[in-house]
């Protein structure tokens, strides 16, 4: 059995924003507008250290690199993180089921790691700080780093959360799960698991979005902007293939067992090919092709036809927005 208090962990901004007084959303709001507020404080500083370059100039500059766009991301970091860890810690006894001798086998263990997320801000920190002393001087750089640390903070939790979320989707298809809730649930069990999945990936494509198709202004970034879509569907499919082995392993033995009855079920029917053995025999030829039927719609994949067309139709939809601006942008250059 999964331990009740690990579903309890919230991840790391989730444990700051409760530590705080006063209402969570208004923190929330708060720690999205830092982002503005660092902007306006680099440009302070920047003015203090006598840029040449006028204020305008300074918060095109800084807009064009889509600083500004990081408030609405880290809100949606704020408010997407702890749901989509709700959601996975939800899944304990689904998982406990499709894993009855894996008592401590559960899959999401660096979920709302403490150590991961602020690594991960430490490195972009420092990826982004020299890049930045370049363009604006050490003085904004210095000025800069605890700023963009806390602001980069909710997304690089959020990128660890949902990271972790694959590679235990991807931990639990290498495990060996009783898929056997045939014929009452055509997800055999996983669609549950696919949901929560597929969360992960609504909110990477909603924090992203914005930001990719109102950035896209050159041939580079359009490339980096496809590139930031494929991996992220390729992530989250490959994630998911094991899952799919074993659900296609599954399913192919329902199918062959249920055809077999409606083969024997029919055989009666074939030896003598009259009404009276027809109506001895229909009940049985029913049930087994009713069963036959429910077998051969079984699902392949954790998620179900509805959310796989919705995310064609999504990831379809990003692509050509950002192929209709860059075209736009070269045709009004």
């Amino acid at each position: 059995m999964v331990d009740a208090e690990r579903a309890a962990v919230q991840p790391l901004t989730e444990r700051v924003l409760r530590r705080l007084p006063g209402p969570r959303a208004v923190w929330i709001i708060l720690w999205a507008l830092l982002a503005l507020v660092r902007l306006a404080t680099l440009l302070l500083v920047l003015s203090l250290t006598g840029d040449a370059r006028t204020p305008a100039d300074l918060a095109s500059g800084f807009v064009r690199e889509g600083q500004v766009t990081f408030a609405y991301v880290v809100l949606v970091a704020l408010w997407g993180t702890p749901h989509l860890v709700r959601r996975i810690t939800a899944l304990a006894p689904a998982i406990d089921r499709l894993m009855p001798s894996g008592a401590d086998a559960w899959p999401f263990e660096r979920l709302t790691s403490v150590r991961g997320p602020v690594a991960l801000a430490a490195v972009s920190v420092a990826l982004a700080t020299p890049s930045t002393a370049a363009e604006y001087g050490p003085a904004v750089a210095l000025a800069d780093i605890p700023l963009l640390f806390v602001v980069v903070l909710p997304i690089v939790t959020f990128v660890w959360t949902y990271g972790a979320t694959l590679v235990g989707l991807d931990r639990l298809g290498g495990s060996r799960l009783a898929l056997d809730l045939f014929p009452q649930d055509r997800s055999l069990g996983l669609g549950p698991i696919g949901a929560a999945a597929i969360y992960g990936f609504w909110l990477v494509i909603v924090a992203a979005v914005p930001s990719l198709v109102l950035g896209t202004s050159d041939v580079t970034t359009f490339a980096l902007c496809i590139g930031v879509v494929l991996v992220a569907v390729c992530l989250f499919v490959l994630s998911m293939l094991r899952l799919h082995g074993q659900m296609r392993a599954a399913k192919a033995r329902y199918v062959a067992s249920t055809h077999a009855l409606v083969a024997e079920a029919y055989g009666p029917v074939r030896t003598a090919t009259d009404l009276a053995t027809l109506e001895a025999n229909a009940a049985a030829l029913n049930a087994a092709q009713s069963l036959a039927d429910r077998a051969d719609r079984i699902l392949e994949w954790p998620i179900d036809e509805r959310m796989i067309a919705s995310m064609t139709v999504v990831v379809t939809g990003v692509v050509t927005s950002l192929i209709v601006r860059v075209v736009l942008d070269t045709l009004g250059a």
